[in-house]
């Protein structure tokens, strides 16, 4: 007999009897393919130590397990005849599922109703076919929501500033819709067109450039235009706000001013350049065509078509100080006045008497949130644009939320588009949890995953059950206290790590320490940086310093990275490691080191070093966030580059040019890679937290993407690839299953 090889059904396992495959050769046949193993204790999921004990358990029965599954010891043993092929367990289904807690948040998925995702929305606009448009603000785009609920990209480039064809812009304000379903933006000093089909064009102004001339297409211009409305004769009216007037383009694009004298303030009612207003905020159409503005007065004007201005609603005299932001204007088919403002988390109803309530929103306070229901009971986000659709809902951009919500005439508020994140401290099974930035993940022998929560400074614990608990710290809560749970306090802990007997370790970066949590929650400091100052006084500008990533190898070495990055200051970048015996001593890089140079121990430097994880011959692998690239440390200190950026120190921190690209090893590109781990055969999984996506790199180099889509960001669970919202933890859970940190979510990723 040649060989035996054992192949694990399952990496990890339960006490009980276990089926295990295995691969018995002669020197010309495979004589047996299959036996059990009892497990005598569970076994647990993490990686390395798994496949020790795997191993160990084997050799443990090995002759047993040999006898029963070949049929030995003189008879058949009950066994097959070992050509009989065993059924064998289905592998876990591929794809993204949510452990714990919320998916929600910005984005930019296209996609049906709550499945799409949009960042920043603020204006909107509806055609005569009941299509609904939204200037999707952050990403620089403009969305199309048909009247079924389906979400896509009319126009723009999502998540740039834009190029030829494209908007090229950072702003979006005020739209509306032709009788042909062209749509007209006011943006960055400019009204631009976009044709049903998404071709776009200037119409009128010259970008970046403020004016008050009238005149045709790019002679005109304008100052912070900052709403437009439509009339039925095609005729576009624009609030031109730091001009104090009222624009009217024909359609010949001819620009000239309907009411109010350029750069003069004031509030004046008469006809065309004798009325004065106050910051023209936004504009409406009521049913019968007349033109209404308001103004950052908190007044409400009348505009005929010949320009004569008249006063509906009396200025406030609370604006007097700090002029209102009115984000959008409707008039609803009683003629009400329904508008938002920068300075509200509710819509504001006023009657044509003048008379003032909350349409929707908080009423006895200004709180805001994402609750759908009753419109009095209902919660928003700073709500900017306003429409009404063909149905008579009041449509609403929830800026904050990322959402469109509808009202219906019944005032019953929903969620239309988009999906709000719901993020916190707070715990709970599953979904019921919260989390506020989850990062840094970590699983324990009894299939607990840790969780390290950057912006509320706890360690968070989840069940197998997927029972979330705050494990140490109280969220939002900083300091540096050692102590039992609770009574502990950490300061933006980075990442963590856990050792063979339970303990878990964790970069402190904010204390720029390592703390240690035992099994039963008491947490103490073992090592604090001397490369960050200390003291009292404010913290200089552009400052990072570590700890960052750490690793606990098989022997109790813990490796850290250490570094400290302030424009005004030397500095630092080192891999660090301590001891059992608690001694403290430099791996790579140097004090006073820092770049993207490859070398021998303190020859070599690092920008940014974050995560790592250590395999079986006792390589480190180290995400260098700030360069962009995977840096290998080999035992013996030779740091080498495994994938990613290879550029030489001197390129500006955040500048450097991010990249999506898969291929082997400097021919990938990675956008703020933030966190790793290892599988049992040594490839590397990288959250590329940029690019919205997971990566694999094999042993030699090789560089594939295998979940999420670049340039995508959203969280989608379901088949692969699905979408990810900047994820910055992963773990290996074994069996081909990943714990990953998404947005406010921990979601479970298995690939085929």
């Amino acid at each position: 007999m040649g060989a035996i090889r054992c192949r694990p059904i399952g990496h990890g396992a339960e006490a009980g009897l276990k089926s295990y495959g295995l691969s018995i050769y002669s020197n010309t046949a495979q004589v047996c393919r299959s036996g059990w193993l009892f497990v005598p204790q569970e076994l647990p999921l993490s990686y390395p130590r798994t496949p020790k004990l795997v191993i160990s358990a084997l050799a443990l029965i090995l002759p047993c397990l040999l006898l029963s599954a070949c049929g030995g010891g003189g008879g058949d043993g009950g066994g097959s005849d070992g050509n009989t092929p065993q059924p064998q367990p289905q592998p876990p289904t591929a794809g993204i599922t949510l452990l714990a807690g919320n998916i929600g948040g910005s984005g930019n998925l296209d996609g049906e109703g709550t499945d799409a995702r949009f960042n920043g929305p603020r204006g909107i606009a509806v055609d005569k076919q009941g299509n609904v448009y939204i200037a999707d603000r952050a990403n620089f785009v403009i969305r199309k929501i048909t009247a079924a609920g389906t979400v896509s990209t009319l126009a723009g480039t999502k998540g740039a500033l834009g190029s030829p064809g494209d908007f090229g812009i950072n702003d979006l304000n005020g739209m509306a819709v032709d009788s042909a379903g062209n749509i007209y933006v006011a943006i960055n000093q400019v009204i631009r067109k976009i044709t049903p089909q998404g071709a776009v064009s200037t119409l009128a102004g010259e970008a970046g450039v403020a004016g008050h001339n009238d005149g045709v297409g790019t002679r005109a211009h304008f100052d912070r235009p900052s709403s437009i409305a439509i009339d039925a004769s095609d005729n576009i009216y624009v609030a031109d706000n730091s001009n104090h007037t009222v624009r009217k383009i024909s359609p010949d694009g001819t620009v000239s001013t309907l009411a109010g004298l350029p750069d003069t303030a004031g509030y004046t009612d008469g006809i065309g350049m004798a009325a004065r207003f106050f910051e023209p905020n936004a504009l409406a159409f009521d049913r019968n065509g007349v033109l209404f503005v308001v103004c950052g007065d908190g007044s409400i004007r009348k505009i005929t078509a010949g320009g004569v201005v008249s006063t509906v609603v009396g200025r406030n005299p609370a604006y007097d100080a700090v002029p209102a932001v009115h984000r959008s204007l409707v008039v609803d088919a009683d003629g009400n006045f329904l508008l938002t403002r920068d300075t509200e988390n509710r819509i504001q109803k006023i009657t044509p008497a003048g008379a003032t309530s909350i349409f929707a929103g908080g009423q006895s306070d200004n709180a805001g949130g994402r609750a759908d229901g009753h419109a009095d009971q209902a919660r928003f986000s700073t709500p900017q644009g306003l429409a009404i659709d063909g149905a008579g809902n009041l449509l609403v951009v929830d800026f904050g939320n990322h959402t469109v919500r509808k009202i219906t005439p019944q005032l019953v508020v929903s969620t239309w588009a988009g999906m709000a994140r719901q993020s916190g401290g707070a715990d709970g099974n599953g979904a019921a949890a919260r989390f506020n930035r989850p990062a840094a993940l970590m699983s324990d022998a009894d299939r607990n995953i840790y969780v390290a929560e950057i912006r509320d400074s706890t360690i968070r614990k989840i069940s197998r059950s997927g029972d979330v608990t705050t494990f140490a710290g109280v969220a939002g809560s900083e300091g540096a206290t050692d102590g039992q749970g609770s009574a502990a306090r950490f300061k933006r802990p980075y990442d963590i790590d856990i050792d063979a007997t339970g303990n878990l370790y964790v970069a402190d970066s904010g204390n720029a320490a390592i703390r240690k949590i035992s099994p039963g929650g008491l947490v103490s400091t073992v090592f604090v940086s001397t490369l960050a100052p200390k003291g009292n006084g404010p913290t200089p500008e552009n400052t990072y310093h570590g700890p960052g990533g750490l690793e606990v190898d098989s022997v109790g070495n813990i490796y850290f990275a250490d570094y400290y990055h302030a424009e005004v200051n030397t500095s630092s970048a080192l891999i660090r490691k301590i001891a059992p015996s608690g001694n403290v001593t430099t791996v790579a890089g140097r004090q006073g080191g820092y770049g993207n140079v490859d070398g021998i121990g303190s020859a070599a430097t690092f920008r940014v070093p974050g995560e790592m994880v250590s395999d079986q011959a006792g390589n480190l692998y180290v995400l260098d966030e700030y360069n962009g690239n995977i840096r290998k440390i080999s035992s013996t200190g030779v740091v080498s580059t495994l994938a990613g950026n290879t550029g030489e120190q001197g390129i500006p921190l955040d500048t450097l040019p991010p990249g999506s690209e898969d291929g082997i090893g400097s021919q990938a590109g990675f956008n703020f890679p933030s966190s790793i781990t290892m599988d049992e055969t040594g490839n590397l999984y990288v959250a590329d937290a940029g690019n919205h996506v997971i990566r694999k790199i094999t042993p030699s180099g090789v560089v594939s993407t295998v979940a999420g889509t670049p340039g995508q960001r959203g969280n989608r669970i379901g088949p692969l690839p699905g979408k990810l919202d900047s994820p910055i933890g992963i773990h290996y859970l074994g069996e081909r299953r990943f714990a990953v940190s998404s947005g406010a979510a921990i979601l479970i990723l298995t690939l085929p």
